[in-house]
């Protein structure tokens, strides 16, 4: 189960996110066409980066902007952290 995905563009440098809602939005204004054309016309490009070093506090103010977390620095991509990520890793906390 995928809801969302980063795109990568050449040297696998992050160019944006597509969502669920992305999709959606694209199939019910051009149902015919959006399958046609390429991610880069439907993703978001407003991105909330941090690197690998970042803290849990880094993250709360991007979960508030109702967005995700992607992890990269200048030498590579390497995932992405969702509240409910970050709501799972405090739970094990807890154990």
């Amino acid at each position: 189960n995928v809801s969302q995905m980063v795109v990568l563009g050449e040297g696998d440098r992050v160019e944006g996110i597509i969502d669920e809602s992305d999709v959606l939005m694209a199939l019910l204004h051009e149902p015919q066409a959006a399958a046609s054309k390429p991610v880069s016309e439907f993703m978001t490009r407003r991105l909330e980066t941090v690197p690998p070093s970042a803290k849990i506090a880094d993250l709360v103010p991007i979960f508030r902007a109702d967005r995700v977390a992607i992890v990269a620095d200048d030498k590579a991509f390497y995932g992405i952290i969702t509240r409910i990520d970050l709501i799972n890793y405090l739970r094990k906390q807890l154990k």
